[in-house]
This record gives structure tokens, sequence and C-alpha cells, in this order.
């Protein structure tokens, strides 16, 4: 392949893929309500602390895990839409795609199995709700004694050895690498083909306008960003699709709009398969789930996750273990205390004395092992030191300085923190999220309702 017809590695690998490996057996998605639907169903990895501190633990990595899991089926060519019967109930184990379900957890487990949205991100709840989910990791819920009522979904064919292939061929290429630039380039290769099918379809346009542009633009779609470089210009960013929401919001025809502007409408729905995206981080949610239930009923704890990989405080067994081989894990450090805050924000001291903290974007040499102890007892660390880039647009320039910021001892909220006597942080416990019993209550006062949910 020439590198050069290429302006990022996942384009890359995409024409590697495309040019080598392609069967015509990927689905791709045409119709915005399908699009729009099933998007709902693309979640990433499970990035979560359960006990924030422990000692003689093991931090164990997975050898290529997206890579790994898109060597299972994957939704094919032949696709078509389901309404169920509010009176009838559907087995989800006689499906294969996507569907909006309404979800009953089990009232008390250690661990969530179904991720949600929320207002902190990702989590992984119990309790009762309503939402769009990969057939398979519903059929993994379902195993663990989840309820699943199907409402409505897509259902796909079944194709086999999409990815096979191409990913027996790249991962040799890694393993058998003679230095860290050619099994790095082999990395990105195997994980930016798997990312790319989930690329974003309306992408932010920045230009700059008039201010004038700028109120007609504000008025029919969504503004991400704008800053006044002038006195009558102005350097915007936006999505190039009219948003309804936007129009209506303004109080302006809605349809007369639609109709004026829709030959100018961004292209958008040749290229997207973001179901290929979709079922494989499903498929890496069920492998690592799997891996922490098999480590509880082993009457082993868990102290951290992240996307594809864990820390236990029992070493796992060696039909698991593999520095080479995919989809086996690779025991990357024993560690002899270690204490873990927030995702991406630990820090542990191995057995062979080493000291490694990880701090979402901050530099990692100005946290000590103390601050992190001072987190664990509620204490916020003020001196940490992150980059940070100012734009000076009239002036023409970029200014990068090194700035303090605060690391709150309170940020972690994906799951319920449980304190001890002395109130300190010692487990989490799942959330609840109850989105589906709603029961009125009547006030004291005439005509007057509370609704308690």
């Amino acid at each position: 392949m020439d590198i050069h017809d290429s302006l990022t590695i996942s384009k890359l690998a995409v024409n590697l893929f495309l040019s080598k490996y392609y069967k015509n057996n990927i689905a791709n998605i045409n119709k915005v309500s399908m699009y729009n639907d099933i998007k709902q169903g693309y979640y990433g990895g499970i990035t979560e602390v359960y006990k924030p501190y422990g000692e003689n633990l093991y931090y164990y990595d997975v050898n290529s895990l997206y890579p790994y899991v898109a060597l299972q089926d994957m939704p094919g060519l032949s696709c078509y839409k389901e309404e169920f019967s509010l009176s009838v109930n559907p087995n989800i184990d006689n499906y294969f795609g996507f569907y909006y379900c309404e979800i009953i957890s089990p009232k008390d487990k250690y661990l969530g199995l179904l991720p949600v949205r929320s207002n902190v991100g990702i989590e992984f709840p119990l309790g009762k709700w309503k939402g769009w989910y990969f057939s398979e990791q519903l059929k993994f819920a379902k195993e663990n004694e989840y309820e699943i009522k199907m409402l409505k979904g897509y259902s796909f064919s079944k194709e086999k050895n999409v990815f096979k292939d191409y990913i027996e061929a790249v991962f040799k290429n890694k393993v058998v690498a003679v230095n860290s630039t050619q099994k790095s380039m082999a990395k990105s290769l195997l994980n930016n083909l798997l990312g790319r099918f989930g690329i974003q379809i309306h992408k932010p346009i920045t230009d700059i306008v008039s201010v004038k542009t700028l109120d007609t633009i504000s008025t029919m779609r969504k503004v991400t960003a704008y800053t006044q470089i002038s006195k009558d210009k102005v350097l915007l960013s936006y999505i190039n699709k009219l948003d309804p929401s936007v129009i209506t919001s303004h109080n302006l025809d809605i349809l007369k709009i639609l109709n004026k502007y829709k030959y100018v409408e961004s292209p958008s729905f040749y290229a997207t398969y973001l179901v290929i995206s979709a079922a494989v981080t499903a498929y890496a949610r069920i492998y690592i789930s799997k891996l922490k239930l098999n480590i509880l009923k082993q009457k082993g704890k868990i102290f951290y996750s992240d996307t594809d990989s864990i820390v236990t405080n029992i070493k796992l067994g060696d039909d698991l273990v593999s520095c080479t081989e995919l989809g086996k894990l690779k025991l990357e450090h024993e560690i002899k205390k270690g204490i873990f805050i927030s995702g991406k924000t630990y820090c542990f001291i191995t057995k062979k004395g080493k000291y490694i903290n990880r701090a979402k974007g901050i530099k990692s040499n100005c946290i000590s092992y103390k601050d992190y102890e001072n987190m664990l007892h509620n204490v916020d660390v003020t001196s940490a030191v992150k980059t940070q880039t100012t734009r000076y647009w009239t002036e023409g320039y970029v200014k990068i300085d090194n700035v303090n910021v605060k690391l709150s001892a309170y940020s972690y909220k994906k799951r319920l923190k449980l304190y001890n006597s002395s109130d300190m942080w010692i487990d989490t416990k799942p959330n609840w999220n109850n989105q589906l019993d709603l029961s009125i209550i009547k006030y004291t006062k005439p005509d007057i309702w509370i609704i308690k949910y």
C-alpha cells in the first residue's frame, strides 16, 4: 500500500482491508432514522473503579481485544425492521441485530452488565429502563438474570469471518515485529480499522463567515463554537445538517426551510457502517464482563477496569494468559499497593518498586503517591499541572502554558461509593436507575399533584 494515499492511519487501514480482504459482506446504513436508532446502541468500553485501595494485586491487559472480538459473527447485508406487539414478548435468543428494549435488572448484584448514558457518562447501573442494545449483549444479560422485553429493532443476517483474514495477517506482523515502530504500526492498523466504521457522518464544518451569515446559520443548524475575530467576521464551527429542534426554537416554518435547503444537505449515508463498530464494542464489553464474573465466582475482588484491562487480587489461570496469543491476557504488572480514584486516574507501586500513575490530561510527574492518598481520604489535590492551549484569534497565534488545576476527590460518580465507620471510601456498588416506575401522589392542597418516581 502507498501510505501517501491515506491522510490518517485509519484511512490506511480501510484501504488495506478493502483492497485485499473485503468480500462484499459488511452491512451499511442508508436511512437517517435507522442510523439515529442504532447510534443509541453504540457505547464505548467499561472504565470503572470498584475498590479504591488494594495490596498484592495483578494488572492484566487483553492482547488486541477489539480485533479478537471482531472475529465473531457480524451484522450482514440482509436487514429488516421489527415492531413487536405489547402483548407478545419474543425471545431474544431467536434474534440477531439491534433492539430497543425494556430492561429490568436483578436487584442486588455487584456488577451492572448493560451500559446507560447519564449525566456522569456511560455507567452500568441496576434498575429499570429502556434502551437500544446489540442482541448478543442482551442475551448475555438475560443469562445473568436480566428481564428483557423487546419493543422494536432491526434484525440482521449473520456474517462469519468478516475480518478473520485481515486480523490474522496484521496480528502476525505485530507478533514478529523487529522493532517498536513495526509493532506500533500493526497495532494501529488493527484497532483503527474497526473504529473507522463508527465514524461520525455529520462532522463540524469550520469557516470564517460574516456576522450576518452566523445569524442565518444559527437559526437552522447546530453551532458547536464561534469566536469573533474582527468587527464583522466570525470563526464558526457548525454541523452542516438542518436541525428541526433549532429551527422550531426560532419559530420558523420547518417545512418551508427543509424544502428550500434539501439540496445543500451534507452527503452522509453512503459510507457509514456503524453497526460494525457498535457490534465490536458490545462484544468487547461482554468479554470483560465475563472475566469479572469469573473472578467474583472464584471469590476474588475487582479493583479497577478499563476498556481492555482489569486489576484484581487473584492470579488468573494459565489457560487465560499469554503474551502473544490474540485475545489472551497479559500480566502487565504485579502491584504491591495501588490507589484507584476514577476512570484513568490511579497510581500503584509495583513489587519491583516502580511508581506508576495516570491522571487523564495531567502531567504524571507532578502528582505523588501521597496526593492519591489524600484523594482517597476525600482531600482534593490542587498541585496538579496540565498543558493548556490558549488561542488568540485576532492576533493570530497560539500560546501553550502549564497551569495548575484541581483534582477532585469526589469526581467518580459512575458507581455509588461505600464508606466505613471512619468515613473512608472502601468499596462501591452500582447506581440505581429507575426510568419505568411512575407513581402519582396527591398533595394535600386541591388540584396540586406531585409526580414521584
